[in-house]
C-alpha cells in the first residue's frame, strides 16, 4: 500500500506539473522565440514594391506564416524608441544615443523571471547603443533577470559593427547555446540610408534579407527548435517619403507614412500559413502578443494581442 501511495503521488505531481505548463504556455507547440529586426527599411522598398526584388527571402518566409502589411511604429520613429516599443509594449521618448534605459521592463527580463531562465535569453545587435534594451529604470526590475548581450563591437559605447559579424555571432549562438528567446538586430539599411547613397541602402536591405533567410532556415531545420519555435521578423521604423511629400530616404523621425509604416512576418507551428493581414497593428501590439505566447504578465504594456497570427 505504501508503494502504491508513492506511485500515485508521483503521478499526481506529474499531472499537475503538465497542467501548470499548459497554463503558462497558451499555444500548443511554441516554446521558443527568435526575433529578427531589420533596422530602417522603408515599406516602399520592401512589401510595398510589387517586384519584391529587394526581399526575396522575406517573401519566401512570409508564405510560411502571416504577413502584416500595415504594421506601424506609433511612437517616436527613431531606432532606440522603436526597439523599446517592440520589447516593452510602451511607446517612449527615449535618448537615441544609448545614454538612457527604457522606463518599462521588456519581455526579455519578464521571460527570464517567469521561467527562471535568464541564462537562455539573448540580445544580439549590430548597434552598440541597443544594449540598453537589456535593462530598464523600473526599480522592481532594474539590474535583475538580465539577458545575455552581444552588442556592437564590444558593448555599449564601443561602436557599431558590421552585420556580417552579427550574423556570424547569432548563427553560432543559435547553434551552440540554443537560446530560448533570441532578439537579433541588423543595422545596415538604416546606416547606409543615413549615408545618403541609394545603392548602398538597397544593398544593405538585400544583405539583411539574405542573413534573415539563412537564420530562418537554420532555426527551422535545427532539431532543437523545429516545430517548437516562433520566428518573427519586423523593423523599428521606416524612412521619410520622397519629395515633395517628404525629405527623402536619407533620414527618418517624423510622423510621415514612410517613417511609420513597416511590416511584420510571424511563422511557426502554431501560426497560420500564407496569410496576408492588412489591418493596422502597432509595435506595442507585438510586445503584448509575445507576452501572450509565453504567458507573461507585463502590466505596463498597452497593446493588443494579434490573435490573427494563430491557427
Amino acid at each position: 500500500m505504501k508503494k502504491a501511495g508513492i506511485i500515485w503521488s508521483v503521478l499526481l505531481l506529474f499531472f499537475f506539473s503538465c497542467r501548470k505548463d499548459a497554463a503558462i504556455f497558451p499555444l500548443e507547440n511554441t516554446r521558443y522565440l527568435v526575433v529578427v529586426i531589420i533596422d530602417g527599411p522603408r515599406y516602399s522598398e520592401t512589401f510595398g514594391d510589387s517586384t519584391l526584388q529587394n526581399i526575396p527571402q522575406l517573401n519566401r518566409i512570409r508564405q510560411e506564416g502571416v504577413l502584416y502589411t500595415n504594421f506601424r511604429n506609433t511612437g517616436v520613429t527613431a531606432t532606440t524608441s522603436g526597439h523599446t516599443s517592440l520589447l516593452t509594449g510602451v511607446d517612449q521618448v527615449i535618448d537615441n544615443s544609448g545614454n538612457e534605459l527604457p522606463d518599462q521592463v521588456s519581455f526579455l527580463q519578464v521571460y527570464g523571471k517567469t521561467y527562471n531562465d535568464a541564462k537562455n535569453v539573448w540580445l544580439i545587435t549590430s548597434k552598440d547603443k541597443l544594449e540598453v534594451l537589456a535593462n530598464c529604470k523600473d526599480p522592481n526590475w532594474n539590474n535583475t533577470y538580465l539577458p545575455n548581450t552581444n552588442c556592437g563591437v564590444s558593448g555599449r559605447f564601443s561602436g557599431y559593427r558590421e552585420d556580417s559579424t552579427t550574423f556570424r555571432i547569432a548563427s553560432e549562438i543559435l547553434r551552440d547555446k540554443h537560446p530560448h528567446v533570441c532578439f537579433i538586430q541588423f543595422k545596415q539599411p538604416d546606416a547606409a540610408g543615413h549615408a545618403g547613397i541609394w545603392q548602398d541602402y538597397i544593398l544593405g536591405l538585400k544583405k539583411s534579407d539574405e542573413y534573415t533567410g539563412l537564420l530562418y532556415d537554420q532555426v527551422m531545420n535545427d532539431p532543437f527548435y523545429k516545430g517548437k519555435t516562433a520566428f518573427i521578423i519586423t523593423s523599428d521604423h521606416g524612412r521619410h517619403l520622397e519629395p515633395p511629400y517628404g525629405a527623402g530616404f536619407q533620414n527618418h523621425g517624423d510622423n510621415c507614412e514612410g517613417c511609420r509604416r513597416i511590416s511584420l512576418i510571424a511563422c511557426g507551428a502554431d501560426f497560420r500559413r500564407n496569410v496576408i493581414d492588412t489591418l493596422a497593428y502597432s509595435q506595442r501590439d507585438f510586445a503584448v502578443t509575445v507576452a501572450h505566447i509565453f504567458g507573461l504578465k507585463m502590466p505596463a504594456a498597452n497593446g493588443n494581442v494579434m490573435h490573427s497570427m494563430f491557427k
